[in-house]
């Protein structure tokens, strides 16, 4: 769908990638506590699940700073995460979006798209404000 980020046309527009450049990020651990960012942390420890927030956000702007002039740079790079129910992939999965050149559909998804600092700065506020122990 990567061809189609552009359409608006109905038939395209909600399925076709949210920009040209549009990749995922995906966790081979398939446990149960990083299915969803609600429930990271849940078994473990909330500083284990912030680090694997940042190794995440780490390794997908490794990455796009490897792909040369394809990709802006990383500042004009977004991360996004989506909560479960609210995406059609069953697995934690982070969208890695060029911000240089978004289609219809991110406008169309952007309620479903939680930017990645925003997951890490609530689980961060939650352990400083004693909701949940580090």
């Amino acid at each position: 769908n990567d061809q189609h980020w552009e359409s608006s046309d109905p038939a395209w527009c909600g399925k076709a990638s949210m920009a040209k450049h549009h990749k995922m990020l995906i966790l081979k651990d398939l446990h149960w506590e990083w299915f969803n960012v609600l429930t990271f942390g849940m078994a473990s420890s909330a500083s284990k699940a912030i680090q694997l927030l940042k190794d995440a956000r780490t390794a997908a702007l490794h990455w796009v700073s490897t792909q040369g002039s394809e990709w802006p740079d990383v500042e004009k790079v977004g991360l996004f995460v989506q909560v479960y129910s609210h995406c059609s992939v069953n697995a934690f999965h982070l969208h890695i979006l060029d911000l240089t050149n978004l289609g219809p559909t991110f406008g169309r998804m952007a309620y479903k798209n939680l930017p990645l600092a925003d997951a890490i700065a609530v689980i961060e506020q939650e352990v400083h404000a004693g909701i949940i122990t580090p």
